[in-house]
């Protein structure tokens, strides 16, 4: 996943442009976005339709995918919030993808951050990417200052990292498995925030069972 880059068409004057301007990101409505990424999800395969009673119906309409988009339109969240403080209102949709096929384990998250620059936006589709890598990195740099923490692998961190809102940066929770762990215990789980312009995290990391 990478950053597309949505440019608005410019007017015939400098008063045209800025009018433009304004009015895309005051423009920018939840809902829309979230069907239009919807659509261009199921497009690029990354995901399938929403589950159907039928397991095998389901994986036959949609060969190689496990996962399928909500049914239910509450079950996609949005929040809007000046995400790189340039005065304007950017937008931070997500949801958690549902298990159609039966398999074992749980969903990945998936979330897209659309955000203004100039008189552009910014589409940012590796999000969820950036946060587990950075959970990881500072997992890591926790572990080095105390020697009792195991070393952890990226084992199921798909399917345990989740988005929840924005505040002071993207938050959400996520679950660390150790090499030894079964997959229904975890050894550390936490809460984090991610600072999407510094690419930074904090995270607050808790051992399970104690």
């Amino acid at each position: 996943m990478g950053i597309i880059v949505l440019f608005s068409c410019k007017g015939n004057s400098k008063s045209n442009q800025t009018t433009e301007s304004q009015a895309l990101v005051q423009e920018l409505d939840a809902k829309a976005e979230i069907t239009k990424w919807k659509q261009e999800l199921l497009d690029a395969k990354q995901i399938g339709q929403p589950c159907t009673g039928d397991l095998a119906s389901w994986s036959n309409q949609n060969p190689n995918q496990e996962n399928g988009l909500p049914a239910d339109e509450n079950a996609y969240g949005s929040q809007k919030a000046d995400v790189n403080g340039d005065g304007k209102q950017d937008l931070l949709i997500y949801f958690m993808s549902e298990n159609c096929s039966g398999h074992n384990g749980g969903t990945p998250t998936y979330a897209r951050l659309v955000y203004s620059d100039g008189d552009s936006y910014k589409i940012n589709d590796a999000l969820t990417t950036e946060v587990k890598n950075a959970i990881l990195a500072e997992y890591n740099k926790l572990k080095e200052s105390d020697k009792t923490f195991k070393s952890v692998s990226n084992n199921f961190l798909d399917e345990t990292t989740t988005i929840t809102g924005y505040e002071n940066g993207v938050k959400g929770a996520y679950s660390l498995y150790a090499q030894d762990d079964a997959h229904c215990c975890p050894s550390y789980s936490g809460t984090y925030v991610y600072d999407v312009n510094s690419k930074s995290i904090t995270i607050d990391n808790k051992v399970n069972g104690k």
